[in-house]
């Protein structure tokens, strides 16, 4: 959480970052994790990756969401999706 955030991040963007990369450390191959979470933090600190993104999520069909990142990670996006307010 603090490299994220020190790199430019939201709370709520490193959080969801953390949680996908230690999901796929745990359940994915070695290649997905750790190793990409660093590419993550220079997409912050370079501006490649939006740190404080408003994601949306648009309903456009019953069983048919489309979640708009912002710019910003996918996984805050995938998160509002799984947990919409």
């Amino acid at each position: 959480m603090r490299a994220c955030m020190a790199d430019g991040a939201s709370q709520a963007s490193a959080r969801s970052l953390v949680d996908a990369t230690l999901s796929a450390a745990v359940f994915g191959p070695a290649t997905l994790g750790f190793p990409h979470f660093v590419d993550y933090l220079h997409g912050f600190a370079e501006g490649r990756i939006k740190g404080d993104p408003q994601p949306s999520l648009q309903r456009s069909l019953p069983a048919f969401m489309i979640s708009d990142a912002d710019g910003g990670i996918a996984q805050l996006g995938f998160d509002l999706a799984s947990f919409p307010v």
